[in-house]
């Protein structure tokens, strides 16, 4: 009786909630280098173009400014960013200002 009722409960949960639309896809915008290395860059939340994406995060990869905690967040022009932990791989880091997300993945295997 237990179970019927948690199945029931997941099959209402399921067709309440929102599914997924275009929009809400990652948006990929391409590569860039840093230090060397080719990155790619994505939108994964927010309306900003690819261009503002790759800017923020290549400042990010590239700044010698001091960091805070162990993923190394600093606050550059409203964004915030830092480094993506070891298990997260192969993101490398994420940039978010408001409810803005841009991520940096790594290109190498």
């Amino acid at each position: 009786m237990r179970s019927m009722i948690l199945g029931v409960a997941i099959a209402i949960a399921t067709a309440v909630l929102p599914t997924p639309t275009a929009a809400d896809a990652a948006k990929g915008c391409g590569t860039f280098t840093s230090d060397g290395a080719s990155v790619h860059a994505k939108v994964i939340r927010g309306s900003v173009g690819c261009a503002t994406a790759r800017r923020v995060l290549r400042r990010y990869l590239s700044s010698t400014a001091p960091c805070s905690g162990s993923a190394c967040v600093r606050y550059d022009r409203g964004w915030t960013c830092a480094t993506a932990s070891t298990t997260a791989f192969p993101r490398v880091a994420s940039c978010s200002k408001r409810r803005t997300v841009v991520a940096a993945y790594s290109s190498g295997d």
